[in-house]
């Protein structure tokens, strides 16, 4: 990664948050700035030259979308099919890395736990439309926890709980109680996780379930 390159995206997301405190109408730009980032992260390592690779690539580009979509108003159920969806890529790529199926299953008990916690917190404050959907969310992203959970891979499981955490940012700021420190913890987990896992491409996967 050039220097150059590198300043860009911490500029970036330093305007990102600059923006979301001072509630600015082009804060969208440097996000999608910092999510092209990403994917062009993924494209420099490789991701088009193994299997493991393209689902990472799909799922960084799927949350592109989710990013581009989050940010326009009234698509919030849109960004998160987009996201959901690029959780299921995530989840093709950890089991094609190698993802032992012990591991998978204690873990998937101890995320449902979790994820259980985390529904009953937010279930009074969602509406009869977003219950189903968030719902869903949550189990499918706490499927995507186990499988990296399961890789046994410092390198996927940290940016992957990241991910997870920043995603409960964004659950208290739209359900609960919005305001900048959700952002704030959020926003530098999330594209931190993203650029992280974007690298990984570039290591070299053993196949399926162990």
């Amino acid at each position: 990664m050039v220097p150059g390159f590198l300043v860009l995206m911490v500029a970036s997301l330093g305007a990102l948050l600059y923006g979301e405190a001072t509630g600015r109408s082009w804060k969208l730009v440097p996000k999608m700035v910092l999510s092209s980032g990403f994917v062009l992260v993924a494209l420099d390592h490789g991701a088009l030259e193994s299997t493991y690779g393209r689902w990472i690539l799909t799922a960084l580009i799927l949350s592109w979308i989710g990013d581009l979509l989050l940010g326009i108003d009234r698509a919030f159920l849109a960004g998160l099919v987009s996201f959901a969806i690029a959780h299921l890529a995530y989840i093709a790529a950890f089991v094609r890395f190698g993802a032992s199926h012990t591991v998978v299953v204690f873990a998937g008990i101890a995320v449902l736990v979790v994820g259980v916690v985390v529904l009953r917190w937010l279930r009074p404050h969602l509406s009869t439309t977003m219950a189903p959907a968030v719902t869903l969310y949550v189990l499918i992203i706490g499927s995507m926890l186990s499988a990296a959970f399961g890789t046994r891979q410092p390198g996927l499981l940290v940016p992957a709980a990241m991910f997870a955490v920043s995603d409960v940012a964004v659950a208290r700021h739209r359900f609960v109680d919005p305001g900048f420190i959700n952002k704030l913890l959020g926003l530098p987990l999330y594209f931190l996780a993203q650029f992280v896992l974007a690298t990984t491409v570039a290591v070299e996967p053993v196949l399926g379930f162990r």
